[in-house]
């Protein structure tokens, strides 16, 4: 994968949360981040830890809603990731792609390739191109 794929590919957290579980060396990034299933599975498991309704009550509404994806972090604090948030997350996994020179080297050949067989294209409509004209030219000589 070059750099640039992974920057077109990844789009959103399940993308990246996916790319890290599959990637070796990088499930580090995704340690802490939870799938909103997976987060009702943790909290379940906290529930059982609860012997105050009070102190139950403070964890359960300190939640936040409405996000597909969560942080836990170090101290259990539960936060919801955003679009900026995923960005940030994005743009640290780059990082530490570069700096372990991680993506694959952009293929000069294809791209130069591409370029000549564009070149050659137009070449050969140019010459389709006056041999048309050509023809017409003959024709209206023809004609005159």
């Amino acid at each position: 994968m070059t750099r640039q794929e992974f920057i077109d590919d990844i789009l959103d957290m399940s993308d990246l949360y996916n790319f890290c579980a599959n990637t070796r060396g990088y499930d580090h990034v995704i340690e802490d981040i939870y799938a909103e299933d997976a987060l009702d599975d943790f909290v379940n498991n906290e529930v059982s830890n609860y012997t105050d309704w009070r102190d139950l009550y403070n964890f359960l509404d300190d939640i936040p809603t409405g996000y597909d994806w969560y942080r836990i972090d170090y101290y259990g604090d539960i936060t919801g990731i955003d679009d900026s948030e995923f960005e940030d997350i994005k743009s640290d996994l780059l990082d530490e792609l570069d700096s372990d020179e991680w993506f694959e080297e952009e293929d000069q050949d294809e791209e130069e390739e591409a370029v000549l067989d564009s070149a050659s294209e137009r070449r050969e409509e140019r010459a389709r191109q006056q041999a048309l004209e050509a023809q017409l030219a003959a024709v209206l000589m023809v004609g005159a």
